[in-house]
């Protein structure tokens, strides 16, 4: 099982500026795990569009990773949780694009946790 907070939200940043935050997750699990990412959809405005800048997630590894509807794998081979469950925080990194509008856009993603026997 996990639990996610709310929403994340990002400092401003012009196009080309990278700026990061973390989100924290919260998983609960008796065998070994895995933890998944993708992107689902973005939104501007409450209309779906298509950003020109990237969205990227930091793998346990410490590289950038390219995020979108593939998912992708940020954490692997995580022993048991306690009844407590366990915390991660996963760090993301937004860049806007030239051709993407000011304002503030909503990026739905969706976490998978996946069992490691």
């Amino acid at each position: 099982a996990l639990q996610v907070q709310d929403s994340l939200t990002f400092p401003e940043a012009g196009p080309g500026q990278g700026v990061e935050a973390e989100l924290d997750v919260t998983v609960w699990s008796n065998v070994g795990w895995g933890l998944l990412v993708s992107a689902r959809a973005v939104q501007f405005d409450d209309q779906p569009v298509d950003l020109e800048g990237q969205l990227e997630v930091r793998s346990a590894s410490g590289y950038w990773r390219f995020l979108d509807q593939v998912e992708r794998e940020i954490l692997t081979e995580q022993p048991p949780t306690t009844g407590d469950g366990v915390t991660v925080a996963v760090p993301f990194r937004f860049t806007p694009g030239y051709g993407d509008a000011p304002g503030r856009y909503a990026i739905q993603v969706e976490f998978t946790v996946v069992s490691e026997i």
